[in-house]
């Protein structure tokens, strides 16, 4: 049986999200921060995305509501963070808070 082809070529690569939580910025804009799965191996990251949502939005009571195309694929992901462990996400964390310091000062 053939696989089957998408926009992007072959789809058994690539990755699903499994959970996720958006951080709506505005309009089609949002954050999404969750777990992913690799479709040919199988590891799992944590991923921090920003990108336009994929699917329909519309405002609700003054608060904006995502409706997804589809569940495992979001956003289209202009800028993304793969986190692969815990100490990798401290050295992070500790850059970032660092400059929010700055920032805030």
């Amino acid at each position: 049986m053939a696989e089957k082809k998408g926009k992007k070529g072959n789809e058994k690569y690539g990755t699903n999200w499994i959970r996720f939580d958006p951080i709506k910025l505005g309009g089609f804009w949002a954050y999404v921060i969750g777990i992913i799965e690799d479709k040919t191996t199988g590891d799992r990251k944590v991923r921090i995305s920003k990108g336009k949502v994929k699917g329909k939005v519309r405002r609700e009571k003054g608060e904006l509501v995502y409706e997804y195309e589809n569940k495992y694929d979001p956003i289209t992901q202009v800028n993304r963070l793969n986190i692969k462990n815990k100490a990798e996400w401290e050295k992070i964390k500790q850059l970032v808070d660092k400059y929010i310091v700055e920032l805030e000062k």
